[in-house]
């Protein structure tokens, strides 16, 4: 397979996170491997970069779920593990101590605001 740039790869992580695919479904789809396509998200995520996902989603309020693959072994050594909730245009980051309550909180906030 040939190298592909940061922009080749930013292009795919922003289709997908639209599109509103699990990673799997969208790698396979473009014949990429999801573990990359997922740690690519979270590298330019870390990098400042910000991926808002289906606006269906966003104006419906609705939670989406989505496949979370393999990113223990991909992280681990750089960065805590954490959760990433985004509700339209917010983001929120959960590290991996969060309490609980807290987060049910802010998203009891964000629901009320929607």
């Amino acid at each position: 397979m040939q190298r592909r740039t940061r922009d080749e790869w930013r292009a795919d992580v922003e289709e997908w996170v639209r599109g509103g695919q699990t990673c799997r479904e969208y790698a396979e789809s473009v014949g990429l491997n999801p573990k990359s396509l997922s740690w690519w998200k979270w590298n330019l995520t870390k990098q400042g970069d910000v991926f808002a996902g289906p606006e269906k989603s966003a104006e419906t309020g609705e939670l989406r779920f989505v496949e979370v693959t393999g990113t223990e072994a991909l992280i681990a050594d750089e960065a805590p593990a954490r959760v990433e909730v985004v509700w339209g245009d917010a983001v929120v980051r959960v590290p991996d101590d969060f309490e609980s309550e807290t987060l049910s909180r802010v998203l009891d906030t964000l629901e009320a605001r929607s």
